[in-house]
């Protein structure tokens, strides 16, 4: 509401300046001023939203309505949906829920009666996409309406209802496309046998379209690893390199990839055991992204041979009655020197003569006690074992000539054993 006031006067000119006379009237008016809805806005800090493939970006929205105050005395209703991503309203205290939510949703519907508290709440809205390794295009959408809201208690005019104003906005987005890191599937542990080549894969994987160029390298604390794949010559080229417990591997995917699943490892010479550092790191030669994985090699022990070298001089000429000192006899095996506690067993016989050893520390005596016996079975450690038999002394029987041999046997007792 608002007045009028006019104010009327007059000036009697009829009469002589002494008798002038002023006379005035004054009229006022209340007049009402019908209120009107005024169009509401809304607005964004940009025009269109770019964001990286599996990534998250902002967007700022903000209204705008004459009609309504910053303080709580309006009634607005908005929505906001998503195509192919998500979105968060960081801060959404005083929006008022009516479908959806407003965390990591598509769709959300909501009312307020701030303006102030709205363009808060729209000042950071989070976008991510939706879908893990998408890349293409996505939208989202605001509307919000007055309501016909007036700031009066008017409804009509004239008989006619406000108009009710509401605005929308459309905000391009972009999901640009990244090179992923490169997924990596391994055993957890891979078995193989003791100087024995064991194949092996590992097996890569991208959810990229287009494949990367990678450099790969393979590593292993006690073993050599290779490739049956072969070099290349041409212009996107592989090549591998194996040098000591490493492989090298670079040039194109598929080059890369093949190479992977043709692996094989061996062991170094003799030895077995747990090789708890079987490696792989993949590296995008683009972007230096690595992804590593880890293995561990199991080797089972085999069994090798024992051996027996006699002395150089493996004939003697002695009168009879004459005692012999054999000197030389050595005994080695790669599986004993590894454990001390590995047994060997060592059987002596001769004919027509007896025989005695010199070295005796640490020896079990199964058959004979090393003294002028013509059968010893002796049980030990390889080096008592060895020591035992680098000296044997030969007694002939008395009055005795002729040919006689010594026969000397060992066994690792290991599985079934393998004699020399």
């Amino acid at each position: 509401y608002t007045s009028m006031m006019v104010d009327v006067t007059s000036n009697d000119t009829s009469q002589s300046e002494a008798q002038y006379a002023v006379a005035s009237a004054q009229i006022r008016h209340i007049l009402k001023v019908h209120a009107v809805n005024d169009e509401i806005f809304v607005a964004a800090n940009c025009s269109n939203v770019t964001i990286d493939e599996d990534g998250c970006g902002y967007v700022q929205f903000s209204v705008t309505d004459i009609d309504v105050s910053e303080s709580y005395d309006a009634y607005m209703t908005g929505t906001l949906s998503t195509q192919n991503v998500t979105f968060s309203i960081v801060d959404y205290f005083g929006l008022n829920y009516v479908i959806g939510q407003p965390l990591q949703s598509s769709l959300f519907q909501f009312n307020c009666a701030s303006l102030g508290v709205l363009n808060h709440a729209l000042s950071s809205v989070r976008i991510c996409s939706t879908t893990l390794h998408f890349y293409g295009t996505a939208s989202i959408y605001f509307n919000i309406s007055d309501n016909g809201y007036t700031h009066s208690t008017d409804t009509t005019v004239d008989g006619v209802s406000n108009v009710v104003y509401s605005a929308d906005l459309t905000i391009p987005i972009i999901i640009e496309p990244v090179v992923d890191a490169v997924d990596i599937s391994m055993s957890k542990q891979y078995n193989g046998s003791e100087d024995t080549v064991m194949p092996f894969r590992i097996n890569i994987s991208t959810p990229d379209v287009i494949k990367p160029d990678l450099f790969i390298t393979v590593t292993a604390s006690h073993g050599n690893i290779t490739t049956t794949q072969s070099n290349s010559n041409d212009f996107d080229g592989f090549q591998s390199v194996a040098t000591w417990h490493a492989l090298t591997l670079s040039g194109n995917w598929s080059m890369c990839e093949s190479a992977l699943s043709q692996l094989r490892y061996l062991a170094d010479a003799d030895w077995n055991g747990y090789d708890f550092d079987l490696n792989i790191a993949v590296n995008i030669t683009s972007t230096a992204q690595i992804s590593t994985q880890h293995a561990i090699v199991y080797i089972a022990p085999r069994n090798d041979p024992i051996s027996i070298i006699a002395p150089t001089q493996s004939n003697y000429t002695v009168w009879e009655e004459e005692t012999v000192r054999i000197n030389g006899v050595s005994v080695s095996d790669v599986d004993a020197a590894e454990d001390s506690e590995h047994f060997i067993t060592a059987t002596l016989t001769t004919t027509n003569a007896y025989l005695s050893l010199d070295a005796i520390a640490g020896l079990h005596y199964i058959q004979g006690n090393g003294t002028l016996d013509d059968v010893i079975v002796i049980r030990g450690a390889l080096k008592n074992i060895a020591n035992a038999l680098s000296i044997i002394r030969y007694f002939p029987v008395t009055n005795w000539y002729g040919q006689s041999n010594i026969s000397i046997t060992v066994s690792d007792n290991v599985y079934s054993g393998a004699d020399t």
